[in-house]
């Protein structure tokens, strides 16, 4: 009988160990799935998206967690068939020296927005640091 419980406990441990690996490996496939879509999407959209004129209305950064890495939150606005739509953009930034710079030189910037036609409040902005 001692056999027989020693076998059977070592076979759930070995399922258990193939079910922990399997997970793992889909955990990680459907996290790379999802970034390749939204690279897509972003790629679809700088393609075909109709484009119009909009306004950095304000910049500003912060510390990402940690002092050792910043992000700059960019606000910018455009208008779509009379109504006017904004949306925020964050970047990751070295540090607070180029995070203060970028913020700067963003700020009142006109920029070129992508929208979607079907939901022109989701949109793209290009911003090269």
């Amino acid at each position: 009988m001692a056999e027989f419980v020693t076998f059977i406990a070592g076979h759930w441990l070995l399922h258990m160990l193939r079910v922990a690996v399997v997970t793992t490996v889909a955990m990680f496939a459907i996290a790379y799935g999802v970034g390749r879509l939204q690279s897509w999407r972003r790629s679809y959209a700088l393609a075909h998206w109709p484009e119009v004129s909009g306004r950095v209305e304000k910049a500003q950064w912060d510390y990402l967690g940690q002092e050792s890495s910043t992000v700059a939150e960019i606000w910018y606005s455009y208008e779509v068939n009379g109504k006017r739509y904004g949306q925020v953009l964050e970047q990751e930034l070295v540090d607070s020296d180029q995070a203060t710079n970028h913020v700067i030189a963003m700020r009142e910037k006109e920029v070129r927005v992508r929208y979607c036609p079907d939901k022109p409040q989701d949109s793209f902005v290009s911003i090269v640091l």
